[in-house]
This record gives C-alpha cells, structure tokens and sequence, in this order.
C-alpha cells in the first residue's frame, strides 16, 4: 500500500485501474486541500501531490503561503555553515521549486507521481557542485552587497472578538481570516468558519532590514466558502504599525480597534489582539540606518529610462498592483484582488472633503506650538507674572552680553522638552485616529462622493451640487492665494518704485539704518530692541492701534489693480 497524505480517516483505496473519484463530501484541513477536491470534490493521486507540495513547502518557510524562492534561499542560507552553503542552497532550491510544482493549479502540470519526487531528491543528494571557488567567491561577493538584518519582528495573531458580520447571513457570524504584509512578505491565515471570536494563535517572525518599515496586519470576512455567498471577500479594518514606534525587546499585547470606512458612515467590527516584539541584533546597525536612504533605493533609472507613459503615478500604481495580485493569486488559498488593493492602501488620488479637512486640522496643529509661545510671550511682556518677566529680562541681558552662549542655551532648551516629554510618551504604538481623520464628523454626502466612482455614476442633481461645494472651496483657496500673492507684491513693491512716494522714504530711512548700526554696537541695537518689546503696556503705545509700519506696508501698491 503507497502511503498517502491526508486527514487521519479520509483516504481512499483505488483498484488498479482506478485513477479518481469523485465524493459529495467534502473534508479535510483548508490549505492542504488540493483546488480540484475543495471546488469539484475530486480525489486522484494529484491531490496527494498537491497536499505534499503544501506541507514541503510548510516545512521550508515555515508557512503555507508563497514566497518567492530567492527569498527562501535567502533565509536559509544565513542559517548553514559556509563550508556547505552552496551545496545546500541548491538542495534547498529544488525542493521548493519542486513544492510549488506539486501546488500547480492546475493538476496536469503536477509531477506524475511520488516516485518522480523521490528520483530527484536522490539525484540532487549525489551532486558535487561544479567549480567550487568560483560559486564561493561569487557567493561572498554577494553576501557583501546583500543589506544585512538588524532585528527581528515576531507577530502574534492572537484572537479576535466582537466581531460583525460584513454579509447578509443567518446568525450574524463571520468566517474571519487574516492577512499579514510586511515588506514583500505576505502571508495569510487559515479561515474559521461561523464564528464572532476567533482563535487563530498563529506567529509570523521576519527578518528586519530598515525600521522605518510597516507591518499590516488586516481581518476579512471569507465570501468564497460556499456557493450561496459570492463575490468579494468583505474588509473588516486593519491595523497598521510602523516599527520606529516600538521599544526594543519590549513585547506589545493588546486589542487593537477593527473600524471601516463606508458609504454610510464609520463602522466599528471588532477588535484584534495582536502581540508584537521587535529584538535588535545589532545596535550599531540600527543606529546607521538611520543615515541612510530609505528603502528602496533605485538607481537602474540611470541605465534603464522610465519611459513617458509611466511617468503617470496612476499607471505605475495600477501596473504595480497587477504584477502582486498576479503573483499573489498563485498562493493557497489565493490573495484576491480586493484584498491585495486594501492591505497596500490603493488611493485612486481623487478628491475628498474629509481628507482635506484632517489635512488641514494636521497642518493647524503644527503651528499650535508657535501660538502658544507668542502666547508667553504676550504674558511676559504684560508682566503677568512679575518673577517670570524679570528672570526673561536678565536672561536676555545676558545672551546679549554673551552672544556665544545663544547655541548651548537653545540646545539645552531641547534637552530639557524632551525630558519633560519622556513621562507622556506614547505607551502603545499608534493606531488610526478617528478624530484625526475626520471619520466620525463626515457627512453622508461626503462620503458618497469619496466612495464614487472614476467617472461618476451618480445622478446629475448630486453632481451638481458636488460642483458647487467645490467651487466653494475651491473659491476659499483661490483668495488664499491671492491674499498671499498681494503681500509678495507690496514687499516687492519697495523698491520697485510703483508708489513714486514710498520708495525714495524707504531707501532714505535704509541709509539712515545703515550708517546708524554702522557707528553703533550690535549688541547695544539688539539691548535696545528687545528692552522695547520687553517694556509694559503703559509705556507702550496701545496695542490697539496698529503700528505705523503696518499701516505703510498695508498702504503698498500691488498688482490687483491689473486683475481681470
């Protein structure tokens, strides 16, 4: 009797002239089920051939998912002793490509049988690689291009709970799967049927070549179980977390809010509870990273042009989606379309309210900082604080004094905000912000025109009034950009001599300026300046008012006047 690989109870005995069969029922573990038994319920030696590439491959990656054989090679190889590297690296090489033969789709383009495996593991056993020193010094050479690892990312998909179901289905359950991405490297989950907690307790580790890298991490709920529910697999959120972000040695566990972005609103579908560690190899390999480009660096444009038409961000987007989903599609169980699109962020770079708002929110929170120290500033000079105001006057005198000291006091200025900002640190790595992202504050008709299509196909009222709600902010933009222009042109305008007036006043007073802080110190002009800004409010002009330079420059001609 040939032994076969399968579940415990389900082999079948074939007479001599039997080839197939062909069962109702289909059992089996997902992933190691051959696409013609799971789809068609046929049983043949092919299948087995196809269980065996599964569990090859399983046993050389350590997953079942594809991979590319260059990167199987490379992970071996840092793992054997260097005196047998090569020999062992090509053995590696032709169990894997003969795996991913026995994992063909397609049953003809499996070997023929178990025995063909065998004959070709045994001749792979007995040969001697041919010149030797020429394949070491070819494999040094490379190893010294080849970017060294400084870590290692371990994953943990733990669990999941409080999950909803994305299809109309009986009970509300879902059959939930994960995919990972990291880098190149994606792998994927087994499915677990009808079920709003799943245990999946699988780990994922990688090699870490640069930290400023994202692993992805996404939940989705399998729409190709079963005949009555086609269609593609639905999002249920993911979860994105940048390695910068993680302390060293320090094992992150915690749940992890599944949220998605429809038409309809923000909607919350579970949680996941992922563990994440980061070990460092080498400190001084993760602190050069740093200093260098980041990943990738590309340089083949300098022998190889990129040609007019890919210029266009949007075909190299579309073509660099197609080549993964062509590659990935040949995994088991495949990575469809959809699911490749929402784990690399596919953004068709079309316009949305929402995200011009966050973007907005993001750059106003920048200059927060900057407001709040004019802020101080304004208190200082009311002499709110009558300590606060003399410890600045006396601080002052003396950086003028000793201008040399400005560096290190504004250095130690650093040091100290950072200190103080040490205790408020972030303790767990980032996740998506709703509220940064205007999720939660969207309207319905925002929504829909962000989830439209390229072109439209909604009604022509709802287009209409899309066009003029741009037009609105459109309209706000252009006058910023006017305003922004008009002051250009008024500085501009100085010594242009388009306010006959204004320009000899000017280069008067700037003579005047020059020669003045010509004859007089620096360090008595900046004493008598900041003294000024530093004086209380009695004995200041009102601040009210405006100032007489604000009035000149407001006064300044510009080019509106020959504006259509």
């Amino acid at each position: 009797m040939a032994p076969k690989i399968t579940d415990f109870g389900l082999s079948r005995c074939f007479d001599e002239n039997q080839s197939r069969d062909i069962t109702k029922t289909i059992l089996g573990t997902m992933g190691y089920l051959a696409p013609e038994h799971r789809e068609g319920g046929v049983i043949a030696h092919s299948a087995d051939l196809y269980s065996l590439g599964v569990i090859i491959i399983e046993i050389l990656t350590g997953q079942k998912g594809y991979q590319a054989t260059d990167d199987v090679i490379e992970s071996w190889s840092d793992r054997l002793e260097g005196s047998q590297r090569d020999t062992l690296c090509k053995q590696i090489r032709v169990c894997y490509e003969t795996a991913l033969e026995c994992r063909d789709f397609d049953p003809k383009k499996r070997p023929t049988s178990a025995l063909t495996i065998v004959d070709r593991l045994h001749e792979m056993e007995t040969i001697q690689v041919k010149n030797t020193f020429k394949l070491r010094a070819f494999s040094s050479s490379v190893k010294k291009l080849r970017k060294g690892a400084i870590g290692i990312l371990e994953v943990d998909i733990l669990s999941a709970r409080g999950l909803v179901s994305m299809k109309d289905k009986e009970g509300g359950l879902t059959d939930p799967y994960c995919v990972v991405k990291y880098g190149e490297k994606w792998v994927r989950t087994g499915t677990l049927f009808a079920t709003a907690v799943p245990q999946w307790n699988e780990q994922y580790t990688w090699n870490v070549l640069d930290l400023n890298t994202v692993v992805t991490v996404a939940v989705f709920d399998d729409c190709h179980l079963s005949s009555s529910h086609g269609g593609d697999d639905h999002q249920m959120g993911k979860v994105r977390i940048r390695l910068a972000t993680l302390e060293t040695n320090r094992m992150y566990t915690q749940h992890y809010p599944l949220m998605v972005l429809t038409r309809t609103g923000l909607k919350k579908t579970g949680e996941l509870h992922l563990a994440v560690r980061f070990t460092c190899r080498s400190w001084a390999k993760m602190l050069a990273t740093y200093g260098k480009p980041l990943p990738p660096t590309i340089h083949i444009h300098h022998t190889d042009p990129i040609t007019m038409p890919q210029v266009d961000p949007l075909w190299l987007q579309a073509e660099a989606v197609q080549r993964m989903v062509t590659r990935l599609a040949r995994a088991e169980p495949p990575l469809r379309r959809e699911v490749v699109e929402y784990m690399l962020d596919v953004d068709p770079q079309m316009f949305s309210l929402r995200r011009s708002q966050s973007n907005f929110q993001r750059i106003a929170s920048l200059y927060s900082g900057a407001t709040a120290v004019a802020k101080w500033f304004d208190d200082i000079c009311e002499w709110k604080n009558p300590l606060s105001t003399i410890l600045v006057h006396v601080l002052f005198l003396y950086l003028v004094c000793y201008p040399q000291l400005i560096l290190p006091m504004v250095l130690v200025l650093v040091v100290m905000i950072g200190v103080w900002n040490y205790p408020r640190r972030p303790r767990n790595p980032p996740h998506i912000d709703t509220v940064l992202s205007y999720a939660d504050q969207a309207q319905p008709d925002e929504l829909e025109e962000e989830f439209d299509t390229f072109s439209t196909s909604t009604p022509d009222d709802i287009v209409k009034l899309r066009y003029d709600r741009l037009r609105s902010v459109a309209g706000r933009l252009q006058r910023e950009l006017g305003d922004l222009a008009m002051h250009a042109e008024r500085a501009q305008s100085l010594l242009s001599w388009r306010d006959h007036r204004v320009t000899p006043i000017f280069i008067m007073l700037s003579l005047v300026v020059a020669v003045v802080l010509y004859w007089t110190p620096l360090k008595v002009v900046v004493m008598v300046m900041g003294l000024y800004f530093l004086l209380p409010s009695r004995f200041r002009p009102s601040r009210r008012r405006t100032s007489m330079v604000f009035n000149l420059y407001s006064r300044l001609p510009s080019k509106d006047d020959s504006m259509l």
